[in-house]
């Protein structure tokens, strides 16, 4: 259950891996809170006054949604001041306003005044690092420091042209970092340094916040991701692919494993079998010597295969992720890497 701060770095992350599966109550506080927490109460706190929860529950399969379901049943949340109190959260409200097209699309569309504008608002109540004063002496120098409002207006004409163009020279530069981000291996580009916590690495925190908001620190998580097969060819619905894993070589994992796949939009498509990811949860059929073999392609592979067949999208072009939950040391210090796609002739 990772919980991040206004910067997207993880700060905390009780769950199995840290903290166990027994009975737990935390309580996540602000940077500034003073107080006693109760008898039996973790304290988390929170380097920023706004931030975020993103909790991931294993199931393995439909006839473990019965234990997920009650493990659910079992999670509350409420505010420290009714804490061992009956509580009821107030009803939600909807903003019918609210723009729901993508958030990096909203970003990209914002001028200099909107942008720098909200992004001294936000630094208000949610402060910088420590490690961060040196960027804020330069940001000092144009006019924008923590806690003050930031007034484009006001600012020098020079300083108003340099911000105005800022978006055209930085944007293409985040995609690039989201795009090339990490070490790529049998075609495979893998993130294990500047994702999660990322000190002063800005260009690739903004690269993961722009492709992967949210995203995990790799104690956690790792996130493979495939763009094309052996031959460096992009991955295309017209041919067929297999990944081969050796005996004993299948994603290290603490957690679990599995591949996804998307369409060019980065989206799940209808397929027979409706099967979007597969992975151990899955009734893998392994090979005689103890190797694993997955299709994938817009076709049925055979009956016989059906088992270990990821469908490809009926038309254009893809790409794949694994996921490695909870993976094991050889994963996160790089002696592991998943094995090259191979086109089917």
């Amino acid at each position: 259950m990772p919980f991040l701060d206004m910067w997207s770095d993880v700060f905390t992350v009780p769950g199995t891996r840290t903290s166990g599966n027994g009975e737990q109550t935390f309580a996540i506080v602000g940077p500034d809170w003073q107080g006693t927490l109760p008898a039996g109460v973790t304290e988390y706190r929170s380097p920023t006054g706004t931030g975020l929860m993103i909790g991931r529950t294993q199931t393995n399969g439909k006839a473990d949604y019965e234990a997920v379901h009650q493990f659910q049943d079992g999670m509350k949340a409420v505010p420290l001041s009714a804490y061992g109190k009956p509580y009821t959260a107030p009803k939600g409200v909807v903003d019918t306003n609210q723009d729901m097209s993508a958030p990096p699309d909203q970003v990209e569309a914002m001028d200099a005044p909107k942008f720098f504008g909200t992004f001294a608002e936000l630094m208000k109540t949610n402060l910088p690092h420590a490690n961060d004063y040196p960027i804020l002496d330069q940001l000092k120098r144009i006019g924008i420091e923590p806690g003050k409002s930031f007034d484009f207006a006001l600012a020098p004409k020079e300083v108003q042209e340099a911000l105005a163009a800022a978006s055209g020279v930085a944007v293409p530069q985040i995609k690039e970092a989201w795009a090339t981000s990490g070490v790529l291996t049998n075609g495979w580009r893998t993130n294990v340094t500047a994702i999660g916590t990322y000190g002063t690495d800005y260009l690739h925190r903004a690269g993961v916040a722009f492709g992967g908001y949210g995203a995990n620190a790799i104690e956690d998580a790792l996130y493979p991701t495939a763009f094309a097969d052996a031959d460096g060819k992009p991955f295309s619905s017209d041919n067929r692919y297999v990944l081969h894993f050796a005996k004993g070589q299948t994603p290290p994992v603490g957690g679990f494993w599995s591949q996804t796949m998307y369409d060019e939009r980065q989206l799940f498509t209808p397929n027979l079998i409706d099967r979007y990811a597969i992975g151990d949860r899955d009734k893998l059929v392994f090979n005689e010597d103890g190797s694993l073999d997955l299709y994938v392609q817009t076709a049925s592979p055979g009956e016989d295969k059906e088992a270990n067949w990821l469908p490809a999208p009926e038309c254009g072009a893809f790409t794949m992720n694994l996921r490695l939950y909870w993976p094991k040391a050889e994963a996160t210090s790089g002696s592991w890497a998943p094995p090259p796609v191979q086109r089917v002739n």
